[in-house]
């Protein structure tokens, strides 16, 4: 009797890690708080800090993964053990 296995992608986890990155990006463009005092404003960013910049590099990451795991789950289980077939 011959086995043959089907693997099903988390495609809630996949999606969820896709809406996670972008709401980080959104979240470390955006602006944060803004003052002003005396005719004068300054506005702050995430962006403005060296931890911005590297919470957008790693929320562009996780979408940018969670978009190819999408792709590659379209495609099929690829390579390894999912793809074998017992006897």
């Amino acid at each position: 009797m011959a086995m043959t296995s089907t693997t099903s992608r988390p495609t809630t986890a996949v999606a969820a890690l896709v809406v996670v990155g972008v709401v980080v990006v959104v979240g470390a463009i955006l602006q944060w708080f803004s003052l002003s005092s005396g005719g004068e404003s300054e506005s702050v960013a995430g962006t403005d800090f060296s931890v911005g910049l590297g919470v957008l590099v790693f929320g562009v990451l996780a979408a940018l993964s969670g978009l190819l795991l999408w792709l590659r789950s379209k495609r099929g289980a690829g390579r390894g053990w999912a793809s074998c077939s017992r006897s």
